[in-house]
């Protein structure tokens, strides 16, 4: 068990590479990540492990069914998907769904491998690894603030703004947001100093973003611990992060380009636009999971000079858009029942648990987010929520 728990770790901690490794797989068109790898390892050996020793799997019932479910309608898509794509493009496609199954087993492993007196210690792994990332922020906004040399590779030329090892301000804030959160939810509980100041870093790495999801999803996942655990000093909090706005004047702008429509956020309309024609040309089974690189190439939604819509091209700039286009209405809806799941089973002891309360702030906080970026589907991101949802469930099966 002691080497399940190693590899657990090393997986938590492989987010700290983020999108800094990445093995290409049928040239441009799909990639692994350090993050793949160290969690397909670490599934392969927990089943081998549980399997020789005779060890009964828990298994989480209320999640099970419905990740089960859509899994089903979302291979179903894929496969019916042959009849417009080649063989090439749907075995690159199944991909995202095998990816998606691997990154749910961490929730099954958490909850079998974390032992009862250290569950604290296993949120502490996150707390260093979330350290960590805003640090590399920090650094890179310092040293690198201008990304403008990666857009040949496929990356947007984000520019003082803190995209850490994610290369993304967007992807990143959200890691923020989560580490604001369960650090600010065990300060409240636990009136540690050292807290306070994960809390205050965190929180400023998400400002130094400059994201807008990133934003409105720290702002709901402060309002969950406010409305949960403490009014006042929630309050105070948001007061302080608006404050901010007034001395950052790139914050002001970039919050003032979402009222009058500025590139980015056009951009976005047209995205949700995009995905909202090809759920309504596909209402019933979708386009197939995830062959929405490929349908947005025959509907002309791509430039001349990115026949496949570069990193970005995989996605819609809303993860439930993309289930929708993918996998209809069958899929979408199964896909919600798993929300629903999660949330019971983060919700149910959030008044009583600092980590039920930062994991329940954190699903808020993500959710909100998905709408604008396609977060849900992100693997560091995956890998992170999977695993508190995992340490919640754990924490509630020792009840």
């Amino acid at each position: 068990m002691e080497q399940l728990e190693l590899l657990l770790v090393a997986a938590i901690a492989s987010a700290i590479l983020g999108q800094l490794v990445r093995i290409p797989i049928f040239g441009q068109e799909g990639w692994f990540t350090a993050s793949d790898i160290f969690v397909l390892i670490l599934a392969i050996v927990f089943l081998f492990y549980f399997f020789f020793n005779k060890i009964a799997i828990i298994i989480p019932k209320k999640l099970m069914l419905p990740v089960a479910i859509f899994s089903l309608f979302a291979a179903s898509s894929t496969v019916f998907a042959l009849n417009q794509f080649s063989a090439k493009e749907i075995l690159i496609s199944s991909f995202f769904l095998i990816r998606f199954l691997l990154y749910f087993s961490v929730m099954i492993i958490t909850l079998n491998v974390v032992k009862r007196e250290r569950i604290e210690k296993w949120i502490n792994i996150f707390f260093a690894t979330g350290t960590i990332l805003v640090f590399l922020g920090l650094v890179q906004l310092l040293f690198v603030p201008n990304l403008l040399f990666l857009t040949p590779y496929g990356w947007d030329p984000h520019q003082t703004r803190i995209v850490s090892s994610f290369l993304d301000p967007n992807f990143i804030g959200i890691v923020f947001v989560f580490l604001a959160s369960f650090s600010f939810s065990k300060y409240l509980y636990r009136k540690n100093l050292s807290l306070l100041l994960i809390f205050l870093s965190s929180s400023v790495a998400v400002f130094l973003t400059f994201s807008r999801s990133s934003y409105l999803a720290f702002l709901c996942a402060l309002a969950v611990i406010g409305i949960l655990k403490s009014f006042k000093i929630t309050s105070l909090a948001i007061l302080i992060f608006f404050l901010s706005f007034i001395f950052i004047p790139q914050a002001r702008e970039r919050v003032a380009g979402a009222i009058t429509f500025d590139e980015t956020t056009k951009a976005r309309i047209e995205s949700w636009q995009k995905a909202l024609l090809v759920f309504k040309d596909h209402f019933l089974i979708g386009v197939g999971f995830n062959t929405y690189r490929y349908s947005q190439a025959r509907y002309g939604f791509f430039e001349n000079n990115q026949s496949l819509g570069g990193h970005s091209g995989a996605g819609s700039d809303s993860s439930l858009l993309l289930v929708a286009a993918t996998t209809g209405v069958f899929g979408l809806g199964a896909f919600m029942w798993i929300f629903i799941s999660i949330y019971t089973t983060v919700a149910k002891s959030s008044k009583r648990s600092f980590i039920a309360l930062g994991a329940l702030a954190s699903f808020i906080g993500l959710v909100v987010h998905s709408q604008f970026v396609n977060s849900l589907f992100f693997p560091q991101i995956m890998l992170l929520f999977w695993f508190f949802v995992g340490i919640v469930s754990r924490e509630d099966n020792l009840r």
